[in-house]
Protein backbone atom coordinates (compact mmCIF):
# COMPACT_ATOMS: atom_id res chain seq x y z
CA UNK A 1 0.00 0.00 0.00
CA UNK A 2 0.86 3.81 -0.16
CA UNK A 3 4.21 4.28 2.12
CA UNK A 4 4.96 7.31 3.01
CA UNK A 5 8.48 9.51 2.48
CA UNK A 6 10.99 9.58 4.84
CA UNK A 7 9.91 12.08 7.53
CA UNK A 8 13.07 13.38 9.85
CA UNK A 9 11.21 13.93 13.27
CA UNK A 10 7.44 13.95 11.79
CA UNK A 11 5.08 14.01 14.50
CA UNK A 12 3.22 10.67 13.66
CA UNK A 13 0.20 8.73 14.75
CA UNK A 14 -2.06 5.86 13.73
CA UNK A 15 -6.03 7.00 12.95
CA UNK A 16 -9.03 5.29 12.52
CA UNK A 17 -11.66 8.11 10.09
CA UNK A 18 -14.95 8.45 11.07
CA UNK A 19 -17.69 8.87 8.22
CA UNK A 20 -18.97 12.04 6.89
CA UNK A 21 -21.94 11.38 8.28
CA UNK A 22 -21.08 10.68 11.70
CA UNK A 23 -19.24 13.90 12.02
CA UNK A 24 -22.00 15.36 10.89
CA UNK A 25 -24.63 14.15 13.44
CA UNK A 26 -21.89 14.84 16.26
CA UNK A 27 -21.16 18.07 15.40
CA UNK A 28 -24.43 18.63 15.53
CA UNK A 29 -25.09 17.89 19.28
CA UNK A 30 -21.76 19.59 19.88
CA UNK A 31 -23.01 23.12 18.43
CA UNK A 32 -24.75 24.22 21.37
CA UNK A 33 -21.98 23.33 23.72
CA UNK A 34 -19.76 25.46 22.18
CA UNK A 35 -21.09 28.47 22.84
CA UNK A 36 -22.25 28.14 26.11
CA UNK A 37 -18.91 26.80 26.99
CA UNK A 38 -16.04 28.93 25.84
CA UNK A 39 -13.47 27.92 28.40
CA UNK A 40 -12.74 25.02 26.42
CA UNK A 41 -10.80 24.79 23.08
CA UNK A 42 -13.20 22.53 21.02
CA UNK A 43 -11.61 20.11 18.10
CA UNK A 44 -12.59 21.11 14.57
CA UNK A 45 -14.28 18.58 13.00
CA UNK A 46 -12.09 18.36 10.09
CA UNK A 47 -9.76 16.47 12.66
CA UNK A 48 -11.77 14.38 14.09
CA UNK A 49 -10.51 10.64 14.37
CA UNK A 50 -9.84 8.02 16.39
CA UNK A 51 -6.08 7.32 17.72
CA UNK A 52 -5.20 3.50 17.45
CA UNK A 53 -1.66 4.57 18.49
CA UNK A 54 0.51 7.50 19.24
CA UNK A 55 4.57 7.66 18.06
CA UNK A 56 5.66 11.04 18.41
CA UNK A 57 8.16 12.57 16.28
CA UNK A 58 9.55 9.36 14.22
CA UNK A 59 13.16 9.54 12.86
CA UNK A 60 13.81 9.52 8.94
CA UNK A 61 15.11 6.03 9.24
CA UNK A 62 12.39 4.49 11.41
CA UNK A 63 9.31 5.57 8.29
CA UNK A 64 9.80 2.72 5.95
CA UNK A 65 9.75 0.14 8.40
CA UNK A 66 6.75 1.48 10.11
CA UNK A 67 5.13 1.63 7.15
CA UNK A 68 5.51 -2.29 6.39
CA UNK A 69 4.93 -3.31 9.84
CA UNK A 70 1.40 -1.23 9.90
CA UNK A 71 0.71 -2.97 6.59
CA UNK A 72 0.98 -6.59 8.21
CA UNK A 73 -0.69 -5.33 11.78
CA UNK A 74 -4.12 -4.13 9.35
CA UNK A 75 -4.27 -7.07 7.84
CA UNK A 76 -4.53 -9.04 10.83
CA UNK A 77 -7.05 -7.87 11.84
CA UNK A 78 -11.29 -7.18 10.38
CA UNK A 79 -12.71 -4.15 9.17
CA UNK A 80 -15.25 -3.00 13.06
CA UNK A 81 -18.50 -0.86 12.93
CA UNK A 82 -18.53 1.55 14.85
CA UNK A 83 -21.13 4.83 16.51
CA UNK A 84 -20.30 7.60 18.46
CA UNK A 85 -22.73 7.34 22.17
CA UNK A 86 -22.22 9.42 25.37
CA UNK A 87 -18.83 10.99 26.47
CA UNK A 88 -16.79 11.91 29.54
CA UNK A 89 -13.70 13.71 30.38
CA UNK A 90 -10.57 12.84 31.38
CA UNK A 91 -9.15 12.52 33.82
CA UNK A 92 -12.47 12.51 35.79
CA UNK A 93 -15.21 14.64 34.77
CA UNK A 94 -15.34 16.80 37.64
CA UNK A 95 -11.47 17.67 37.05
CA UNK A 96 -11.11 16.89 33.40
CA UNK A 97 -8.65 18.68 30.95
CA UNK A 98 -10.09 16.49 28.03
CA UNK A 99 -13.78 16.43 26.52
CA UNK A 100 -14.16 13.55 24.75
CA UNK A 101 -17.30 11.33 22.88
CA UNK A 102 -17.48 7.94 23.71
CA UNK A 103 -17.01 5.03 21.27
CA UNK A 104 -19.23 2.00 21.14
CA UNK A 105 -18.49 -0.91 19.92
CA UNK A 106 -16.50 -3.92 19.75
CA UNK A 107 -13.98 -2.44 22.50
CA UNK A 108 -11.67 -6.15 22.56
CA UNK A 109 -11.32 -5.73 18.77
CA UNK A 110 -10.33 -2.40 18.86
CA UNK A 111 -7.77 -3.15 21.72
CA UNK A 112 -6.27 -5.73 19.94
CA UNK A 113 -6.00 -3.57 16.59
CA UNK A 114 -4.56 -0.73 18.63
CA UNK A 115 -1.86 -2.75 20.30
CA UNK A 116 -0.79 -3.99 16.73
CA UNK A 117 -0.01 -0.93 15.91
CA UNK A 118 1.91 0.20 18.74
CA UNK A 119 3.65 -3.00 18.81
CA UNK A 120 4.46 -2.22 15.28
CA UNK A 121 6.20 1.13 16.57
CA UNK A 122 7.77 -0.83 19.13
CA UNK A 123 9.67 -2.93 16.87
CA UNK A 124 10.95 -0.34 15.20
CA UNK A 125 12.41 1.68 18.64
CA UNK A 126 10.05 4.01 19.01
CA UNK A 127 9.28 4.50 23.06
CA UNK A 128 5.07 3.83 23.38
CA UNK A 129 3.58 4.93 26.54
CA UNK A 130 2.44 1.73 29.04
CA UNK A 131 -1.02 3.26 27.96
CA UNK A 132 -4.69 1.37 28.52
CA UNK A 133 -6.11 1.58 24.85
CA UNK A 134 -9.66 3.63 25.48
CA UNK A 135 -10.94 4.86 22.12
CA UNK A 136 -12.74 8.04 22.64
CA UNK A 137 -12.48 10.95 20.28
CA UNK A 138 -11.17 14.46 22.17
CA UNK A 139 -14.03 17.24 21.80
CA UNK A 140 -12.19 19.79 23.76
CA UNK A 141 -9.43 20.75 25.55
CA UNK A 142 -9.29 23.26 28.68
CA UNK A 143 -7.74 26.56 27.61
CA UNK A 144 -4.83 26.88 30.61
CA UNK A 145 -3.77 24.45 33.01
CA UNK A 146 -6.40 24.51 35.79
CA UNK A 147 -8.93 21.44 35.61
CA UNK A 148 -12.48 21.83 34.94
CA UNK A 149 -16.04 20.35 35.88
CA UNK A 150 -17.61 19.24 33.15
CA UNK A 151 -20.36 17.05 34.37
CA UNK A 152 -22.91 19.15 32.44
CA UNK A 153 -21.60 18.50 29.24
CA UNK A 154 -21.35 15.02 30.20
CA UNK A 155 -24.68 14.98 31.12
CA UNK A 156 -26.12 16.57 27.81
CA UNK A 157 -24.09 13.77 25.75
CA UNK A 158 -25.04 11.00 27.77
CA UNK A 159 -27.75 10.19 25.54
CA UNK A 160 -25.82 11.22 22.59
CA UNK A 161 -25.73 7.54 20.03
CA UNK A 162 -24.73 8.77 16.12
CA UNK A 163 -25.39 6.86 13.29
CA UNK A 164 -22.97 3.77 13.01
CA UNK A 165 -19.84 3.62 10.65
CA UNK A 166 -17.65 0.76 9.36
CA UNK A 167 -13.42 1.51 9.86
CA UNK A 168 -12.14 -0.45 7.08
CA UNK A 169 -8.41 1.57 6.84
CA UNK A 170 -6.05 2.58 9.43
CA UNK A 171 -4.44 5.64 8.06
CA UNK A 172 -0.54 6.91 8.98
CA UNK A 173 -0.98 10.85 10.00
CA UNK A 174 1.20 13.45 10.05
CA UNK A 175 0.52 16.15 12.58
CA UNK A 176 1.80 20.06 11.99
CA UNK A 177 1.06 21.53 14.93
CA UNK A 178 0.81 25.37 15.03
CA UNK A 179 -2.22 27.90 15.16
CA UNK A 180 -3.72 25.96 12.58
CA UNK A 181 -3.19 22.83 13.26
CA UNK A 182 -3.56 20.02 10.62
CA UNK A 183 -3.55 16.43 10.20
CA UNK A 184 -1.79 14.72 6.46
CA UNK A 185 -2.44 11.14 5.62
CA UNK A 186 0.51 9.87 4.42
CA UNK A 187 -0.13 6.01 4.27
CA UNK A 188 -3.44 3.92 4.35
CA UNK A 189 -3.73 0.35 4.75
CA UNK A 190 -6.84 -1.68 4.41
CA UNK A 191 -8.34 -3.97 7.48
CA UNK A 192 -8.13 -7.70 6.73
CA UNK A 193 -6.40 -6.98 3.55
CA UNK A 194 -5.40 -10.83 3.96
CA UNK A 195 -8.37 -11.96 4.05
CA UNK A 196 -9.67 -10.68 0.87
CA UNK A 197 -10.78 -12.71 -2.77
Amino acid sequence: MTRPASPAGWRLFVALLPSSDAIADLDAAVAPLRDSWQTLRWTSPRLWHLTAAFFGDVPENHAPELSNRLARAAARHQAVTLRFAGGGGFSQSARASIVYAGVDGPVPQLSALAESCSAAGRRVGLAMEPRAFRPHLTLARVKGRAPLDVRPIVARLDGYAGPPWTSSEIVLMRSHLGPQPRHEPIGRWPLGARHQA
